[in-house]
Parts: C-alpha cells; sequence; structure tokens
C-alpha cells in the first residue's frame, strides 16, 4: 500500500513562504498562504489517522507473536563504512600506553648504556651518557566471547626494547600477550605475562627494576590458574618456560624440556592502615632437568610483602634457589662451567614516603648473592649490590618527572667493581 503524503509540498512552501513574503511585503498575500498551509496540514493528519487504522487491521490478521516490522534504516556512505570499520571491533576495546624519556650518565659500564644489569670484570670506569625512549610502550585490552558461565578478556602489550641495538631506535617486542578465563572467583591465564611468583618490583625508574641486584622477574609465556578463596586470600598453580641462554649456558649441554612448576598463596588485607591493604606472598617453583648427563632439580622459594602506614610503604622480597636462569631474569647465573646449578639467595627492601600529593620519595637496597662455592671460575659473580633513591613529581596523575641516583657494586674473583648512574625521566601515562 502506498501512502501520498503532502510533507514534502508543506516543507517547501515553508521555506519559500519567508523569501515570497520578503519580495512582495503584501501582508494580505502572506495570510493567503497560511491559510494554504493549514488546510494541507489538516490534510496530513487525516492521512495518517487512516494509516494508523490500516495499520491495526493488518496485526489484527497476523499470527501472534510477530514481531512489528523493523523501521527502515538509512545507509552510511561507504567512506564512513570503511572508517568505522578500521577504528573498532567486535568486542570491546581499550588503548594505553605510556611515552618514557631517560636521560642516563653512568661513572663506569654498569652492563649496558640504557639498563642496569652488573659491572663486568673488564669495567674500566670510563664514564658515559646516552638519551633513549626505548621504554615508550603501547597497549591494548579486549573483551571476548562467553561461553557456558565463562567470560573471556586478552591483553596485548609491546614496547621498543626488541633487537635494535641503538638507544635512538628500536624495534617492537612482546611484553603482555594473554588470553583470560574467568568462572567466579577462577581465573586462567594463557599466554605471557608477569611471572606469578615473586611479583613484588621496586619503584626504580631503571628499566631492569633491580634484576641481577635483588628482585627476581621475569614476563614469559606461562598458564596460570588462580582461586580466591575469600575477601583475603587468593591461591595460584602455574607452569611456565622460556628458551634462553641456559639452554647451552656457558656451553653446558642443558636437557630442560620440563617448564617451572610453581604454586602459592597471596593474603591481602588491612593491617596498618584504615584505607591501604598490606600484601603477603609467598610461593614456591621447581623443574628436573639434566645438564651434561647428571640430573638437576632447579628450585625457587620467595617470599615478598607491602605494609603501608599512612604515608609510608615498606616492601620487600627475599629468596632461595638454585638453578635460577632467564626465567627470572638472572641469565648466565643458573649452572657452573662443571654443569652444576649455583645456589643463590638475595632480595631487596624499600621504603617510600609520600611527602605531598605531587612528591613520592623511595629509598631501596637489594643484593644477590651466589655461593661462593659453587663457582669454578669467574661465570657469575660473586655477589651484586644496589642502592638507589629517587624523587617522583606528579604535575598531574598522567604526567610526572623522576630523579634518581644508584650506586652499583659487583664483586668478582679478584675484587669489587663500582658504578654509580644518574637518571632523569619523563613519563606521559595514557
Amino acid at each position: 500500500m502506498k501512502i501520498r503524503s503532502p510533507l514534502i509540498p508543506v516543507l517547501v512552501l515553508g521555506l519559500l513562504a519567508p523569501a515570497a513574503t520578503a519580495a512582495s511585503g503584501s501582508i494580505e498575500e502572506m495570510e493567503v498562504r497560511l491559510l494554504d498551509l493549514q488546510n494541507q496540514m489538516t490534510e496530513m493528519h487525516r492521512q495518517m489517522e487512516t494509516l494508523r487504522a490500516e495499520m491495526a487491521a493488518m496485526r489484527e490478521t497476523e499470527p501472534a507473536g510477530t514481531p512489528p516490522p523493523e523501521p527502515p534504516v538509512a545507509q552510511a556512505p561507504a567512506s564512513v563504512v570503511a572508517s568505522q570499520h578500521s577504528a573498532t571491533s567486535k568486542y570491546p576495546l581499550r588503548f594505553y600506553g605510556k611515552i618514557k624519556f631517560d636521560a642516563i650518565y653512568d661513572s663506569n659500564d654498569l652492563g649496558t648504556d640504557e639498563f642496569i644489569t652488573f659491572l663486568l670484570p673488564g669495567a674500566d670506569g670510563d664514564s658515559q651518557s646516552t638519551f633513549t625512549a626505548r621504554e615508550t610502550r603501547i597497549g591494548l585490552g579486549l573483551g571476548g566471547p562467553g561461553f557456558g558461565d565463562w567470560t573471556t578478556s586478552a591483553r596485548i602489550e609491546t614496547d621498543f626494547y626488541g633487537s635494535a641495538p641503538s638507544s635512538g631506535s628500536g624495534s617492537l617486542r612482546i611484553r603482555l600477550a594473554y588470553v583470560d578465563l574467568t568462572h567466579g572467583e577462577t581465573l586462567i591465564r594463557v599466554g605471557q605475562d608477569w611471572l606469578p611468583i615473586a611479583t613484588a618490583n621496586p619503584a626504580t625508574t631503571n628499566f631492569t627494576i633491580m634484576g641481577y641486584n635483588g628482585n627476581l622477574w621475569g614476563r614469559i609465556p606461562q598458564v596460570t590458574a588462580s582461586r580466591r578463596f575469600n575477601s583475603s586470600l587468593t591461591g595460584y598453580v602455574s607452569t611456565f618456560r622460556c628458551r634462553d641462554e641456559e639452554d647451552a649456558e656457558h656451553g653446558l649441554s642443558c636437557d630442560l624440556i620440563v617448564p617451572w612448576m610453581a604454586a602459592g598463596l597471596r593474603f591481602q588485607g588491612r593491617l596498618l592502615d584504615d584505607e591501604k591493604p598490606a600484601t603477603f606472598a609467598l610461593g614456591g617453583a621447581i623443574r628436573p632437568g639434566e645438564v651434561e648427563g647428571r640430573s638437576v632439580t632447579p628450585q625457587l622459594l620467595a617470599a615478598e610483602f607491602s605494609v603501608p602506614w599512612k604515608k609510608l610503604t615498606l616492601k620487600g622480597e627475599l629468596y632461595s634457589g638454585e638453578g635460577l636462569g632467564g626465567e627470572f631474569l638472572h641469565r648466565g647465573g643458573a649452572f657452573n662451567l662443571a654443569g652444576e646449578p649455583i645456589r643463590t639467595r638475595g632480595g631487596f627492601l624499600q621504603l617510600g614516603l609520600q611527602v605531598a600529593p605531587p612528591v613520592q620519595l623511595n629509598v631501596g637496597y637489594g643484593f644477590d648473592d651466589p655461593r661462593d662455592g659453587d663457582l669454578v671460575a669467574d661465570e657469575f659473580f660473586r655477589k651484586s649490590t644496589t642502592l638507589f633513591g629517587n624523587a617522583v613529581y606528579d604535575f598531574t596523575t598522567d604526567l610526572s618527572v623522576i630523579l634518581e641516583g644508584t650506586r652499583v657494586e659487583t664483586t668478582w674473583s679478584d675484587g669489587p667493581r663500582d658504578g654509580y648512574r644518574f637518571q632523569s625521566s619523563f613519563v606521559f601515562v595514557w
């Protein structure tokens, strides 16, 4: 059924009427045109009433439950459709990231130009400086499909600390890439993420966050299942593996096929502060393998804590283990030249003070102390320590500047070597 509507003539007449009035200036002519417009609107109203009656009659003849007809949808131009397709996803998504610029001065060779590892035996005291923005990162969080009682989400994150050798350039690499499957209080994470064990990190602006100097950490492929038992206690089991230099460390024949297997508990609740919770965690990890045809059992036991009180926060980590390599940012320290696991212990302690809303002060100390009797030669350092202090000033919640001073001392068989780093960082988080 076709319905002729006077809407278009009415609109045209409405647009032309002011122009005609201005041209003629005749009040009588305007009154005639207004009367004609009123008549046409009356006719349009009559036709709309007739249309409503006909549609009501049609619904009476349709089967029960038949949905009403969908209104027509205007088609967007092709250029608009293309731009919408490229900027959206069938799942919810959120972009985020960080721009970080570092200006660095070292009094000695602290491992690399851009970040601290430890002083090598050949460190000769030559000073150096560099600028870099390679810690700039980009991230993407995504919602995902649900199935049964499970929901899914995902995360991808990258920075520019890939294989490019220059501090003035960078190549992308995977920081994080995982999928979360959630069912009630149970979460299963599959992909690359931070290690679930020894998760405490000191508030240093240095890229390695005290790796090799008292802080075990890594971002590696894993499968981790965690369960929240109540509002305070969470447990996890995990398996993780990263083929790295310890697979042929120091030229050894390493058969480390079985991945690390870890488990732990984490408690979070009020202790000294009524607003900020304290955290305590204990975890262990183990894996069997062979090196030079002999059975080895790399293992780790780690405890960590964070205790806030008013404007102060005390946090730290303690660990003891053997055969710790690339998974824990401890490359070169897993096995000695005889193929035996190197036993080590270490940890860090940090005190933070919120001076005022825009100013945060942090001071920390860390150490990694391999057992001297496990070192055949200088395949790894005898001990490495770090002492750092920094000041963070927040212009806004997303824009900060950090000034930091660090002293590193690394001891080899012929004695210690030390060096200082002075670093300033400009950080914009979005």
